[in-house]
């Protein structure tokens, strides 16, 4: 397994959690093993990609409403 490949293919898809809800599970396990891929995780890897080919129709659309301010919260008091 080549792991600059593994790592290279999962750099792509980590912006897929944003619009793709659904990826954010599969995409977390194939970050936690970065440093030391297997063959098995490129093959959940490869999946992943076949799975997406067949679902391109599938996101989550974020619009634009006038008004609507970001509000943040820290720890701190």
């Amino acid at each position: 397994m080549e792991a600059t490949v593994y790592r290279k293919l999962v750099g792509s898809v980590m912006y897929l959690v944003n619009t793709r809800s659904d990826m954010c599970y599969v995409v977390k396990h194939l970050i936690q093993v970065m440093v030391r891929p297997t063959n098995q995780y490129w093959k959940v890897a490869k999946h992943m990609l076949r799975y997406l080919k067949g679902t391109t129709q599938y996101r989550l659309w974020y619009r634009w409403i006038e008004g609507v301010k970001l509000q943040g919260f820290t720890g701190a008091d």
